[in-house]
């Protein structure tokens, strides 16, 4: 791998100790989580980088297989997270003190943990959004992570929502978020053959049109999970709990989850949206 696309290995004991932590931390969601909750074991099974449809895009997806789950990872994460560095890169040169998130394990803990979660709910999510719905998953992700990381993460979501909503034109409205997603994965499988080869992954990532759809996707998903996070942190300590509760066994599984709180976003007399888990 180049400087521009530096190596990350991704330790089986790392990953035994996130499966851990997350299946800990989602028991006491799935008991709450009424027909969504799926609760079994989760293992976890090395990929290679050429037999997966997104290549070096996605570190790691989970695989329900009836009675258990299993989270496929690949061996090395680091074209996805220099990807991430690449997106965030108009708020990193602002904020340098937060690039080294990025490479202190943290986000792939998210990775992990947020697929353990995933992985132990099912329903019926026509069409589920990688933006919208799976803001919540990413978000117990952030949730889950010791301090300092889970600090600093709330501190870049929160930078990188804040320039995604500033821009000229600012964030597309949620009935446009389907499209976002559609060219972004489309983007994803054409663009994975180029991961697999360090030279064509690093030139890939100096390519601002071809990125550009899945820039723009890694944009608004981070803002979706800080809208999330904002809206917890606003809740009385007493009462997160059950705001957990409530968004993954009332919220979670609707069509339109997240789309009141995202078109607040988009109106400046809103700058907090509050109200249900819509």
């Amino acid at each position: 791998m180049t400087a521009r696309e530096p190596a990350f290995p991704i330790r089986e004991a790392a990953v035994r100790y996130w499966l851990a932590k997350a299946t800990a931390a989602s028991e006491p969601l799935l008991a709450h989580a009424g027909a969504a909750a799926h609760p079994g074991p989760v293992g976890t099974r090395t990929a290679v980088l050429e037999d997966t449809v997104l290549g070096g895009f996605m570190p790691c997806w989970p695989e329900d297989l009836g009675d258990s789950r299993v989270i496929h990872h690949l061996p090395d994460a680091g074209f996805f997270l220099a990807l991430l560095e690449r997106a965030y890169e108009p708020v990193l040169a602002k904020r340098p003190e937060l690039r080294s998130l990025l490479y202190d394990g943290s986000r792939i803990e998210i990775a992990f943990t947020n697929d353990v979660l995933q992985a132990q709910l099912r329903g019926e999510w026509e069409p589920y959004s990688m933006i919208r719905h799976h803001a919540l998953m990413l978000f117990h992700g952030l949730l889950w992570l010791d301090e300092p990381a889970r600090g600093g993460w709330a501190a870049l979501y929160q930078a990188v929502a804040g320039y995604t909503v500033s821009r000229p034109g600012g964030p597309p409205p949620p009935d446009r978020l389907a499209e976002v997603e559609a060219a972004a994965f489309a983007d994803f499988e054409r663009l994975a053959p180029r991961t697999s080869d360090p030279v064509e992954a690093a030139d890939l990532l100096d390519d601002d049109r071809a990125l550009a759809a899945v820039v723009e996707y890694q944009l608004l998903a981070s803002t979706a999970v800080f809208l999330l996070w904002r809206d917890y942190q606003n809740q009385p300590e007493q009462r997160r709990l059950s705001w957990q509760h409530h968004e993954l066994a009332d919220g979670y599984g609707r069509p339109d989850y997240l789309t009141r709180r995202w078109a607040a976003i988009l109106a400046p007399a809103v700058p907090d949206p509050v109200g249900g888990p819509r």
